[in-house]
């Protein structure tokens, strides 16, 4: 594998997003990772689990987080930025959703998100856009596509603002004092990093191509410091083979420590699972249904 471009902005080095093949139909359940769906099966026993999605509906948070973006950030449309809205509109059309709303955060930090049930949108830093080559942005958006298609928002949106909520809660007395426990909380961390790995899986349907989301997530690993022509994608994927080969010799109370209070896996554990989905054949399967065995 070569080193990956760093050509800034989605202006440089565009895919060839008419050679995507559209996944008519695709169900959630084909790419979901097992470890996500047991956490979100586990996250769901917990008791006042529902009562606590329900207070989050009486907050009302859905409108907040939607003005909020209205009256803070930059909306992109076909007419502003349409490069950009271009780059949604295929990653929704390639999984299969109606395309979300997109907004531009001034925020120096690489980080995108999916917020917002009845009206879904896609937020991207201006870190992002400025570090990150087309490609990568194209799988940083396939990626919170992917949330939106697996219907991971609200429960995202719950993880990210738990603490607030029960702060707000503490003061008005809104019936969650007792409700949000310090284990209701990491279970929903817990699930939260799980679906990371799904959502990568639905970045990799949308590009298509397993080398540039890896270079995407290498950036996430902070590669956009290194110097063009010094990086190396061959490095970073046996540094994740590494990793697969000495998860077995930690024990799970200190995987548990490592990572107790995250919201997302390690960038390089995110790789590692990506590329053990690929070797097995269910991403090919999913894009060539035809040639799959049994078809």
């Amino acid at each position: 594998m070569d080193a990956p471009a760093t050509a800034q902005g989605p202006n440089a080095d565009q895919p060839a997003v008419h050679r995507l093949r559209i996944l008519r139909g695709l169900r959630p359940e084909l790419y979901q990772h097992p470890l996500d769906s047991a956490a979100l099966q586990k996250l769901k026993g917990f008791p006042g689990f529902e009562t606590l999605v329900r207070k989050f509906w009486d907050l009302g948070l859905d409108k907040v987080l939607y003005l909020g973006n209205v009256s803070s950030h930059t909306r992109i449309t076909p007419k502003q930025y349409p490069d950009l809205h271009r780059m949604v509109e295929t990653a929704a059309m390639v999984l299969d959703v109606p395309v979300p709303e997109v907004y531009i955060e001034l925020d120096p930090q690489p980080n995108a998100m999916a917020i917002g049930i009845n009206r879904p949108s896609i937020v991207l830093t201006t870190g992002l856009l400025q570090s990150f080559p087309r490609p990568q942005v194209l799988y940083a958006i396939g990626h919170e596509v992917g949330h939106i298609k697996s219907a991971h928002v609200l429960y995202l949106n719950m993880a990210t603002y738990l603490g607030v909520v029960t702060e707000i809660a503490s003061e008005l007395t809104l019936g969650l004092g007792g409700l949000i426990g310090a284990g209701l909380q990491l279970a929903l961390l817990e699930w939260a990093r799980k679906s990371e790995f799904t959502a990568d899986r639905a970045s990799l349907l949308v590009v298509q191509d397993l080398e540039v989301v890896i270079r995407g997530i290498m950036l996430l690993a902070g590669a956009q410091v290194i110097p063009r022509g010094q990086e190396s994608l061959d490095e970073f994927v046996q540094q994740a083979e590494e990793l697969e080969s000495q998860s077995e010799s930690i024990t799970k109370f200190w995987k548990w420590l490592i990572l107790l209070g995250r919201a997302h896996p390690f960038a390089v554990l995110r790789a590692s699972e990506l590329i053990k989905w690929h070797k097995s054949g269910a991403f090919e399967s999913i894009l060539n249904p035809a040639a799959a065995p049994g078809a």
